[in-house]
This record gives structure tokens, sequence and C-alpha cells, in this order.
């Protein structure tokens, strides 16, 4: 949280090396300590002696580039992730927004270092939203879920009315630069066995694939709070691998440089294949039942007409065998006449 304020900038050369070696009774430290002690009730427990005693580390012995961070803040052109631009502390040459305002880029302090974050006037008008650059699957300006402990403390928020998830998700890994997951560990910030310093990713489609690649993982939140490369590099490119939430409502909050999205952006994922079985055996087939043959109608056999002939007064009878017997009995007629 960035809500404490220190007393005057500080960077790692007005911080001494040792307390002995400070004669006065009010140093940068003590105002520092002080600032940092207001914190305290928003934190429980050991994880507050945890914080404070990192962040004494911090001052008074880490390395000038762990205490010099150098904050941006983070727009997106076309609301595109692929047309990031980072704007300079005080800059106020940024994207007009819809109500005819100009986004600027503000921090609470000059040089804008250590715990003061710079911070864009207007979340949406920076580009909050769906990512146009990949059909809306990942998120801009957004964290999935409620954001993670560890990202409150080196990422500024944001300012306005900001949206926040329905609950908190599960972290399975941090990767990151070693030596900011170095503090953060110190600092109870992330669970010891949760981080991985093997790789810094370079852009949230590169978080994507490490969450990809663990089947434990469902969503990623990527801090773009910064240009690679920059003096923020210590957080810049912290990658969250996500659980998926188990509780019902809104499934992001609004924080500023972050990009979140789903392990795959794929619409859907392929329904499973059955396991190969034994063909099923088809029933039989019943043979057809033929029609009934109709009996064939035999047609009438017409009664034969004897062929006769008259030739010399002889009769030549030419019949079937039906008539034999009627050509005899006339040939006797004739005879008796």
């Amino acid at each position: 949280h960035f809500g404490a304020r220190l007393s005057r900038p500080w960077t790692a050369r007005s911080c001494p090396r040792s307390l002995s070696k400070q004669p006065s009774r009010h140093s940068p430290i003590s105002d520092v300590m002080a600032s940092f002690s207001a914190m305290v009730p928003m934190v429980a427990g050991a994880a507050a002696a945890n914080l404070l005693f990192g962040m004494f580390q911090l001052m008074t012995g880490a390395p000038t580039s762990r205490a010099a961070w150098s904050w941006q803040c983070t727009m997106y052109t076309g609301t595109s992730s692929a047309a990031a631009v980072y704007m300079d502390p005080g800059a106020d040459n940024g994207l007009t927004c819809s109500d005819g305002t100009t986004l600027t880029c503000s921090c609470s302090a000059d040089p804008c270092v250590g715990m003061n974050a710079a911070l864009p006037s207007d979340l949406v008008c920076a580009g909050a939203g769906p990512d146009a650059s990949n059909d809306g699957c990942f998120s801009l300006h957004h964290a999935y879920g409620t954001p993670p402990t560890a990202l409150t403390l080196v990422a500024g928020r944001g300012s306005g009315t900001l949206a926040d998830a329905c609950g908190a998700a599960g972290i399975l890994k941090v990767y990151g630069h070693a030596g900011g997951l170095d503090l953060l560990m110190s600092w109870g910030a992330i669970e010891a066995g949760r981080n991985d310093s093997s790789m810094v990713p370079a852009s949230a489609t590169e978080c994507q694939h490490l969450c990809d690649s663990d089947s434990a993982c469902k969503f990623f939140t990527f801090n773009d709070q910064g240009p690679s490369g920059g003096n923020y590099g210590y957080f810049r490119g912290l990658c969250f691998l996500q659980e998926e939430l188990s509780c019902e409502g809104d499934a992001f909050s609004h924080y500023h440089g972050m990009i979140s999205g789903p392990a795959s952006c794929s619409s859907s994922d392929p329904a499973p294949t059955p396991a190969a079985g034994p063909a099923p055996t088809p029933a039989p087939t019943p043979a057809p039942t033929p029609a009934p043959t109709p009996a064939p109608t035999l047609a009438p056999t017409p009664v034969p007409t004897p062929d006769v002939e008259f030739a010399d007064a002889s009769i030549a009878v030419r019949s079937t065998a039906p008539f034999v017997l009627v050509a005899s009995s006339f040939s006797v007629l004739v005879a008796s006449i």
C-alpha cells in the first residue's frame, strides 16, 4: 500500500550505512520508519514484523539498485498491450480522455523513487479493459482476483473508483527477478517455495506461457509497470500463476499496469475423445418377407373352329380330336342317302 508518504524524498545516498554513524537524534531513517509504522495496522502479526524489518534492511544495507526504484505510468494506446506507452512522472501529454481532459502521470514525491508510486490520472483513459490485440483475451490494468499482497507492496494501484474481485485466487508460483523475489520473501509477502527466478517474463504473453505449462494454473497476473530493462527491473515482470477463483462475482480487480488473463486464449477446449472399445455387434437383419404372389388368371380356352374343305364331292375333314366322332357320323349319313 502506498498511502504512507515520506516526510521528504529519499534516495539510496541519503540513507546512512549504519545508525551508529548518525549523531543526530533525528534522521531520514527515523522519518521513514515512522511512516512505515502507520502501515502496521493494515498488516497483521508476523507479516507486519517481516515487512518493517525488510524495509529497514532495504534502506540501511541494500544495494542502490534496490532502493532507487524508478516509477512510470503505463498507458495502452487503443486499449492494446501491443501499443504500451510509459509516461514519466509529471508528464501531461497523455491520451485525451472521454471527458475532454488529458491523461497525466503524477507522483507523491520528486524524484519519484522508493515507495512513492507514479499513477495515471484515469485508469480507463489509460486503456483499462479488454485487450484489443488478442480479441479481449487479456484484461489491461486488471489483476485476477483481489490483488496479491506482494503486488500491493511494490506496485501502485491507481486512484478513483476501483472495482474489486469477489475473492483472492490461490498463488501457485511467482516468477521474477531474484533480487525482487528475495525482498518479497523477506517481507513475508511470498510463501517459501513459491518463488522462481529461473525466468523473468518480458511480456504478458510469456507469463501466460508459463501458466499454460502448469496444469494447475488457470489464470495469471503480470506486472507491466515500467518498461522492460528499466530501473524498476527488480519488480517489473513479476508473473503470478494463479488457481481459479471459487467465488461467484467479478473475477478481476482494477490495478494500474497489471495484465491478466487465462492460461490459454483458445475459445474452448476440445471435447475429450472417448477411449476406443470393441466395435458393437450389430443386431441381425431379418430377411425381408416377400410379398405374396397372386395366382395367375388363366385366359379362357376358345372352342376350336373346325377347318372343313370340300373337294370333288368328297369331304375331307381336318379337325381336332373332339370332332372325329362327329365327322364319322356325318359320313355314314351321307352314304345311306
